[in-house]
């Protein structure tokens, strides 16, 4: 799909769950190679670089909602279960967002396409790309023990 069309569908989306899901619950994931490089992906249709992840649906547990998530958007397969690192809760845009933080150090990655990402990849914790998002920005300075995990994503 094209990007323009993506980001419509995505604001189409963010109303819709404003509306209609009075509370919403989110899962993101660290995934840390051995040499402490983490995963960002780049989506099509929101500028900037997050950690990989989305929504819990309903009916779906919060374990299976990171499963595949990571499959869908990079390739990623936990060896292990994934660890919580922390729970966060975001109440910006009018919403009732809460976002579990997963952390995952064993893993397999094979080639997957996912039209909502446009990229990905693995960076240095210390020196993330220079678009990446607020938020992901504090969530790594977190999980690097610089600074005490917040209560507010």
């Amino acid at each position: 799909m094209q990007p323009l069309i993506l980001r419509a569908l995505y604001q189409i989306r963010l109303v819709y769950r404003r509306l209609v899901l009075p509370l919403t619950l989110g899962v993101r994931c660290i995934v840390a190679r051995e040499d402490g490089r983490v995963l960002l992906v780049r989506h099509t249709y929101l500028a900037g670089w997050y950690f990989p992840g989305g929504g819990v649906d309903r009916g779906e547990s919060i374990e299976a909602a990171i499963a595949c998530e990571l499959y869908e958007e990079v390739g990623v397969r936990p060896l292990e279960r994934p660890q919580l690192f922390h729970a966060y809760s975001n109440f910006s845009e009018h919403k009732s967002d809460h976002i579990m933080l997963f952390v995952v150090r064993r893993f397999t990655i094979e080639p997957n396409s996912n039209h909502e990402i446009a990229e990905h990849g693995f960076f240095d914790p210390a020196d993330p790309p220079a678009e990446t998002s607020k938020a992901t920005l504090r969530r790594l300075a977190e999980w690097r023990r610089l600074e005490k995990p917040s209560e507010m994503w």
